[in-house]
């Protein structure tokens, strides 16, 4: 009876943390665009020629993917967001 009870608890936390992570993923870019990069980056400023605004979810879309690549390389090597 307990080995029953404890395998629920077990798969019920585990669906719950699961859930709670794919939740945190799915807010932290646009969260971390909109803290670091849209100022610079709008539809207004452009910036390097960059308006993420414009810039579509679309990997499918080569130059598309390409650009999403370079925003990733920046991030990634520390030059972009700038510090302050």
């Amino acid at each position: 009876m307990t080995s029953i009870f404890s395998r629920r608890v077990w798969i019920f936390l585990s669906a719950v943390s699961v859930c709670a992570v794919a939740s945190a993923v799915e807010s932290t870019p646009a969260s971390f665009f909109a803290k670091h990069c849209t100022e610079c980056h709008d539809k207004d400023t452009k910036k390097g020629n960059l308006d993420l605004a414009a810039l579509k979810a679309d990997f499918a879309d080569t130059e598309n993917f390409a650009r999403w690549v370079k925003v990733h390389d920046r991030i990634a090597a520390g030059e972009m967001p700038p510090k302050k």
